[in-house]
């Protein structure tokens, strides 16, 4: 049995978490033994062993929230100014700031004897991990699951990760074509969309919930707060489809750092009594379920998970015409899809979907035969288990 060591340094869960978290659940057991480091308190370490995995929650200066809030602006400034002015001198000083942590994951890796390191994002984030595999000579995967925080990766960069890397996996056409504009070896690099398990979603009372009437129409929206995702987009067509619905409602699922700022915003457009911070839940996909309408507003996306969450919860989709949900959505087959930014166009989609019930059940039905055919989460584990065979039989 081969000993694999999943890395996730985020902060509070997002896409690339449940990603792990659903691989995680299939994995198979009587070949690998998986253990766990996060960086960070999420409801994800609670998840994890459930599944009876060892999570180790080991502590970062620069990553980990429970470092004191100046500190992580020093390092963020500092990074800052590495990256600006001596690019020559940035690799050493990861070494030097994430030194603590490395020499955790080096003792981890021996104690546990780790046969591969899998790294759940991508390569610039993580150089920290990908220290630590290069100190224990230890074979290592770098998920490129986004295109965020890529800044200043250079062609010094590239040249050292690719190194150390033994393969990548790009959830996406969209993410792998934007990480070879970085100079990643292309060639070590395998395509693998996210997948998704094909699970019943029993759709939650939300109407009850937040006392709305029962013919209230809902348009949802699953999104970390903590980075753009095309919110506030997406809070200018609401304000502007309220005009035509004045009883429908927001409902945005997920928290993070940008809540009061988008908050201020929904009470500057006069939609504050119309929206619904729900915030971090555990039953995001079951609320959507119960959605008139579910919407991805992105101004860029490496893979989407919602659009195919969306499609399972059989929920008609609007989404903007960006990134990787060209490689998901086929326009007016299985979704809607509209230019990001385009108020105009998202408000008429909506409006298309709660008028025309003949198109919401052909979108939904192609979105849930689109989840069966494409992105299942047992496809998705064995085409990475075959990339864990490979490097582990040429390892040996």
């Amino acid at each position: 049995m081969k000993t694999i060591l999943y890395i996730e340094a985020g902060t509070y869960g997002g896409g690339s978490f449940e990603s792990m978290y659903q691989h995680l659940c299939v994995l198979d057991r009587q070949k690998y033994r998986p253990l766990v480091v996060y960086l960070n308190q999420t409801p994800f370490i609670e998840r994890v062993r459930a599944l009876d995995i060892p999570v180790h929650l080991l502590y970062d200066r620069h990553y980990s929230l429970t470092s004191p809030v100046w500190q992580r602006q020093f390092w963020r400034v500092t990074h800052y100014l590495f990256d600006r002015y001596a690019k020559s001198l940035y690799l050493p000083f990861i070494r030097r700031v994430h030194a603590p942590v490395i020499g955790q994951i080096v003792t981890l890796i021996r104690q546990e004897r780790v046969d591969l390191i899998h790294l759940n994002n991508h390569a610039n984030r993580d150089l920290f991990a990908i220290m630590a595999a290069e100190a224990t000579n230890t074979p290592c995967i770098s998920h490129l699951r986004s295109m965020r925080g890529s800044v200043g990766f250079d062609h010094q960069r590239a040249t050292y990760t690719d190194k150390i890397v033994t393969t990548y996996i790009a959830n996406s056409q969209t993410t792998q074509n934007y990480w070879a504009t970085k100079h990643i070896d292309i060639s070590r690099t395998h395509l693998i969309h996210n997948g998704i398990p094909l699970l019943p979603i029993k759709a939650a009372p939300i109407r009850q919930q937040f006392n709305w009437d029962a013919d209230t129409p809902v348009i949802a929206c699953i999104s970390p707060l903590t980075v753009d995702k095309g919110q506030e987009f997406l809070l200018a067509g609401f304000a502007h489809f309220h005009q035509q619905y004045p009883s429908a409602r927001l409902l945005i699922i997920g928290g993070g750092t940008l809540q009061p700022k988008l908050e201020n915003l929904a009470n500057q457009l006069g939609i504050a009594n119309k929206t619904t911070f729900a915030g971090y839940v555990t039953n995001a996909k079951e609320m959507a379920a119960a959605a008139d309408i579910m919407v991805v507003p992105s101004k860029e996306d490496s893979f989407g998970r919602v659009v195919l969450e969306s499609f399972l919860a059989q929920t008609p989709l609007v989404a903007t015409d960006v990134g990787s949900i060209r490689e998901v959505v086929t326009p007016e087959q299985n979704g809607l899809l509209v230019p990001y930014n385009d108020v105009n166009a998202l408000t008429n989609a909506w409006n298309r979907l709660l008028t025309d019930k003949t198109l919401r059940q052909k979108l939904t039905t192609n979105g849930y035969q689109t989840i069966k055919e494409n992105f299942s989460i047992n496809e998705y584990a064995r085409r990475v288990a075959l990339i864990y065979d490979e490097i582990l039989n040429n390892n040996q």
